[in-house]
């Protein structure tokens, strides 16, 4: 949705933010701080989304301060950001963004003079490594992306406080350990089920799949109901397949995935793609195929 010239949060972003905030070219502040100024601790960082919330915080400890512009229980494809969380940001150091239309929103208005506010593309962090997916935006939801995505955190911590470098790399090899040992842990389990399908209502799953060799396969087409002929030729194959379980996000309306379940004889699971707790995710998701495989 485009914001009018009478918006409110327009509004606010021209009183508050039109003389204070800019987005800094790649070549601003190379050296971490401005010369001569000294951080200040905590940083004040916001992400995009709730999930990256989990490695900010595990990289950035207690010297840093993480929020997440979208708020708990709400959808970024159709966010928008409250006027408060807009000026809350024009104190941050650093925003750090994924692929979300609410952010392009964001953005236009961020483009003024003399700010200290960075805004890191962590979506391109996965496109320079060739592993994004640009139809799908969640891309915490593996280990080794997740992994990316904090190694580009804990280098931007870095560059602004710069005498704490050491300090977020040290957090950062122990996050790294962890999610190799996660990793590990499940392509173990999965690995027998690889080439396997399994049916969402939103795709959200994408990056997991990819990793573990699964094929996700969505009843929503880019945030749309699917269509009637699409439903009767997903019924098809998931009998095909013999799903026996539909995964749903707790926060959408149910309706059709429950008539789709019904029709299929399945039953539908709630699993938060947007948690802050990464690893308990990822877990959940696992055994809850497992549990949906086994015979």
């Amino acid at each position: 949705m485009e914001f009018s010239a009478r918006s409110p949060w327009l509004y606010l972003f021209t009183v508050v933010l039109g003389s204070c905030i800019v987005v800094p070219t790649a070549a601003a502040y190379q050296d971490g701080e401005r010369p001569g100024a000294a951080p200040e601790l905590p940083l004040r960082v916001f992400v995009s989304v709730p999930p990256l919330l989990f490695l900010a915080r595990r990289v950035g400890g207690e010297r840093v301060q993480a929020h997440s512009m979208v708020r708990a229980g709400h959808l970024p494809e159709s966010y928008e950001p409250a006027p408060s969380q807009v000026a809350a940001l024009s104190t941050a150091r650093l925003f750090f963004r994924l692929n979300f239309p609410y952010e392009e929103r964001l953005l236009r208005y961020m483009r003024r003079d003399a700010s200290r506010v960075r805004v890191v593309d962590l979506h391109a962090v996965l496109e320079a490594e060739g592993s994004a997916m640009n139809f799908d935006p969640h891309a915490w939801n593996s280990p080794l992306t997740s992994l990316a995505l904090a190694r580009r955190m804990a280098a931007e911590f870095g560059r602004v406080d710069a005498p704490g470098r050491a300090f977020y790399q040290r957090l950062l090899r122990t996050l790294e350990d962890e999610l190799r040992e996660l990793d590990a842990e499940l392509r173990h389990l999965l690995a027998p089920y690889r080439g396997r399908s399994f049916y969402v209502l939103h795709p959200a799953w994408s990056y997991f799949a990819a990793r573990y060799d699964l094929v996700q396969i969505a009843l929503e087409e880019e945030g749309v109901q699917p269509h009637p002929r699409r439903v009767a030729m997903l019924l098809d194959r998931a009998r095909a397949d013999g799903a026996r379980v539909l995964f749903v996000q707790p926060w959408h309306h149910h309706g059709m995935a429950e008539r789709f379940s019904e029709e299929l004889g399945a039953r539908t699971v709630e699993l938060d793609p947007l948690s802050v707790d990464l690893p308990g995710s990822w877990r959940r998701l696992a055994a809850a195929l497992l549990e949906s495989w086994r015979p």
